[in-house]
């Protein structure tokens, strides 16, 4: 069981003598009712068995709330909260004013967990009287199961009290547990927004704690593409992220820390909106992140400095950010990649396009699509108001799904193909969606 407080639990039982469990588990639910009995179950197999779990059930509309009541009736160790649906951040602190642990900690209900997680994590916190504990975990895949380790959790497994805790590790809120008190004396709490709501709430964590444990075994398993994941849905609104930021720097500012913890707040931004750039699925959630950073973003999180010099803010990845646009940035990128020689440097030759089309969609993600891209955002009297590729979740720009067509006000659709056969194939795939056959254009590739 490792170093814990012996006098506050019965060993026989491993429960709390006086009713108030060491460990209070918050699990928000949000039409979980296709995981939900896997990931309780991990739960009550835990081998620390003094723990509460909370279950906020957030609004759903599938058989969560009934399937939550019957495991509730079998183990009163479990507390059923319902609520209108209000997003993860709000279920969470709604958990929140129901704990009662010395340690909290925060599951998702779509996720599996070792039998030892608590075990050990509670051990570590014991043992060196730590603020809250890091613990290591993998992801797994809904469609395949296929589990594959996740090194962005635990970057550096050989953390010191004083490194800057953003280079170590990341802001994800579910690997790992808090002393209770010194959440609630801080008064942290998740933004209540349907995105971004733990970046503030785990920055604000690590940056304040005055030690952190790290439990350097995966015992998390997190799963990824699961359609009703919140990470799924923020292209929705991928501009929280700057709010959340803009809520750790106010924080910082009003405890009159943002001076010794500048550094600390520079890495975070750039580790959590490089990332953030690189991760959303859809060109539109690209874009109205990358423009809410150029325009006012990074002035309003101070991430540049003004009186820096030029060879320091060269270095800045946020200052080709302001000081180019979108399509300016873009084709920067591509011109490095092609320099570099990652992408093809045969250049293909856009087809002529009539004066009347002004608004276009780009079909294609290859060296022709590529080619294309760089001459269509070149051009002053047309703009690329999207760009779709079948192989959309391949690419590292902000590619989108063919099917975000019906979604879009376009003059036509270039198709940017080699091969003449599958060219046809994507031109009869779009006719499909509704888009009249004038407004497609393929022409056999030219390259010079």
């Amino acid at each position: 069981m490792g170093i814990v407080d012996k006098s506050r639990y019965d060993q026989s039982m491993n429960t709390s003598i006086d009713g108030i469990k060491m460990v209070s588990i918050v699990m928000p639910v949000y039409n979980a009712a296709e995981f939900i009995n896997d990931s309780i179950d991990d739960v009550l197999n835990q081998t620390f068995t003094d723990f509460e779990l909370i279950c906020v059930n957030d609004g759903s509309t599938d058989d969560t709330a009934s399937i939550l009541e019957e495991k509730a009736e079998i183990d009163n160790r479990i507390i059923v909260i319902h609520q209108a649906n209000k997003g993860g951040g709000a279920a969470r602190n709604a958990g929140m004013g129901h704990a009662c642990g010395k340690y909290i900690t925060f599951w998702d209900a779509d996720d599996r967990f070792e039998p030892d997680l608590l075990e050990l994590s509670v051990e570590e916190l014991e043992s060196n009287n730590h603020d809250m504990v890091v613990y290591d975990g993998d992801a797994f895949d809904y469609y395949s199961g296929e589990h594959k380790d996740a090194p962005w959790l635990i970057k550096n497994k050989n953390y010191m009290s004083g490194t800057c805790p953003f280079i170590c590790f990341n802001t994800t809120v579910w690997n790992k547990i808090f002393n209770r008190e010194f959440i609630e004396k801080k008064g942290f709490r998740f933004s209540e927004g349907k995105a971004a709501y733990s970046t503030s709430f785990s920055a604000l964590a690590m940056m304040y704690a005055s030690g952190i444990g790290v439990v350097n075994k995966v015992l998390y398993h997190y799963r990824t593409n699961n359609p009703n994941s919140n990470v799924v849905n923020e292209d929705k609104d991928p501009t929280a992220i700057v709010t959340a930021l803009s809520e750790v720097r106010n924080r910082l500012v009003k405890d009159g820390m943002l001076a010794t913890k500048a550094g600390d707040f520079q890495v975070l931004c750039e580790d959590v909106l490089i990332q953030r750039l690189r991760l959303l699925r859809t060109y539109a959630g690209f874009a109205e992140l990358y423009n809410r950073l150029h325009i006012s973003g990074i002035d309003e999180l101070g991430l540049l400095d003004r009186d820096g010099t030029d060879k320091e803010n060269a270095l800045n990845p946020f200052t080709d950010i302001r000081e180019l646009t979108l399509d300016q940035y873009l084709f920067a990128k591509i011109s490095s990649l092609r320099k570099s020689g990652i992408i093809n440097t045969e250049n293909y030759i856009l087809p002529a396009i009539s004066d009347d089309v002004r608004q276009i969609v780009l079909y294609g993600a290859g060296n022709v699509g590529k080619d294309y891209f760089v001459q269509i955002i070149k051009q002053s009297t047309k703009k690329l108001v999207g760009w779709v590729d079948r192989n959309y979740a391949n690419y590292g720009y902000p590619i989108q799904s063919p099917e975000n067509l019906c979604d879009m006000e376009f003059d036509a659709v270039i198709i940017g193909v080699l091969e003449e056969k599958v060219a046809m194939a994507i031109k009869a795939d779009v006719m499909k969606k509704g888009v009249s056959e004038t407004k497609v254009i393929w022409a056999k590739p030219v390259s010079v």
